[in-house]
């Protein structure tokens, strides 16, 4: 049976509105997105019935209905659930949407399920199916993934749609080799989050003194997130402005884990900081502020190798 693929909250997913019908792509699709943040994604079969998965590492969720919305709405539940409370939080629009212990499987049913989806168009027996709403949910325990990653992931728009990001990612010569030498003639690319019409986005930064002097220029703005992407898949958000900022650093394609720079051994206690992004505030907690120097010294390291400053410590997120 064909299966067409949409991510729910990825709207540049490459793999968006692809037709499926092998079962070992499907797998090689689900393999790929396995280790980004918790989101929900599309699975519509041509015989009227669709799954709506959520993929997030070892753990996801199914539901089985009929593609014109109609109830019932199944989930699926596992002989041996991998939870026994709390649960996970799917992005969906940009939107965590809550999935309780009860219905979290492994990622491994997950793709037992799709298997027989896309073979017979039909949901499977290898788990229990209960219709929506039919029992009262247990939302006590722990969610994953923890406030701090949801606020980081959302609102520095990891998570979210990337449309300049995928404008810009035909003219970035992709590499999966090595990036650990210094001598390969690294290229970076600009894309201001504040100010999507400046003249600059998409283009190539030169040399650092080209980068130095954005930066300076910028030095005393009203914070805001711009994002630098080198050709070698990588790459470094920084958050610039009233003499502080932040910078993190992240494969091209999504996938975890992101680091966050920490100031250095001596640090200076501070309050969060919001920094503008599309228009939205991105609350970024003190403990990764650094001071403009850092900041600088950071984006020009990335400039110079496509990789992380190792003067400073970095935190996975």
């Amino acid at each position: 049976m064909n299966v067409e693929y949409e991510n729910q909250q990825d709207h540049f997913d490459p793999m968006n509105r692809t037709v499926l019908s092998d079962g070992a792509k499907l797998g090689q699709l689900l393999d790929a997105r396995k280790r980004q943040p918790p989101f929900g994604a599309r699975l519509s079969g041509e015989n009227g019935y669709e799954l709506m998965i959520g993929l997030g590492g070892r753990f996801a969720f199914i539901q089985y209905s009929l593609s014109n919305g109609d109830p019932p709405y199944l989930l699926a539940m596992s002989e041996n659930p991998p939870l026994k409370s709390g649960g996970i939080e799917f992005f969906v629009g940009n939107t965590p949407t809550p999935v309780t212990a009860r219905h979290i499987i492994r990622f491994a049913e997950l793709k037992e399920i799709a298997f027989h989806f896309i073979e017979t168009g039909q949901r499977g027996s290898s788990v229990g199916w209960e219709e929506v709403g039919r029992a009262k949910l247990n939302l006590q325990g722990r969610w994953w993934p923890s406030a701090r990653q949801k606020a980081l992931w959302m609102l520095l728009g990891i998570t979210s749609s990337r449309a300049l990001s995928a404008s810009i990612e035909t003219s970035l010569a992709q590499s999966t080799g090595d990036i650990d030498g210094d001598n390969r003639d690294i290229q970076v690319r600009y894309v201001n989050h504040l100010n999507k019409s400046d003249p600059l986005n998409g283009t190539k930064i030169v040399g650092s003194d080209q980068l130095g002097g954005w930066l300076d220029e910028r030095r005393k703005d009203v914070p805001f997130v711009v994002e630098l992407s080198a050709d070698n898949g990588f790459q470094l958000a920084l958050g610039v402005g009233t003499g502080v900022g932040f910078a993190q650093f992240r494969p091209f394609d999504g996938n975890r884990p992101y680091f966050m720079a920490l100031p250095a051994a001596r640090r200076v206690k501070r309050g969060s900081i919001h920094f503008l992004k599309d228009m939205a505030l991105a609350r970024i907690p003190g403990r990764y502020i650094l001071n403009f120097d850092e900041l600088k010294q950071v984006a020009l390291h990335f400039l110079a190798s496509g990789t992380r400053c190792d003067a400073l410590a970095w935190e996975p997120v």
